[in-house]
């Protein structure tokens, strides 16, 4: 499997500094596992002109809004524009791949890493 590349939407010079000097650490901090995948350092690019950003903010509000939806305990699954979604959000490597990084988070804070 490939590596990760991570674009960001241009927002100003500020939160563009302060993620390529946290990326280090960022990468630092990654299981052994999950550092295979990490790519390159960060870039940033205007999502009205670069699609992928355009794609990925709206993958990333349907992911929002299902696990907002699941979370009020309504079935994401119930609205038809999200079937699809829903359908993929439950798939066995997602729900592993977010149940470790929730495993992670929860070793973390009763370290006091966070």
């Amino acid at each position: 499997m490939g590596k990760i590349d991570f674009i960001f939407d241009e927002q100003g010079d500020e939160p563009s500094a302060l993620i390529q000097a946290d990326f280090d650490k960022f990468k630092a901090a990654a299981t052994t596992d999950m550092r295979d995948f990490i790519g390159s350092r960060p870039i940033f690019r205007d999502d009205k002109q670069f699609v992928p950003l355009q794609a990925a903010d709206m993958l990333a509000w349907h992911i929002r809004r299902n696990y907002g939806l699941a979370a009020e305990g309504k079935d994401p699954q119930a609205d038809r524009s999200n079937v699809y979604l829903a359908n993929l959000l439950n798939s066995p490597h997602i729900i592993k791949t977010v149940e470790k990084a929730e495993m992670i988070k929860m070793r973390d804070a009763m370290r006091g890493d966070i």
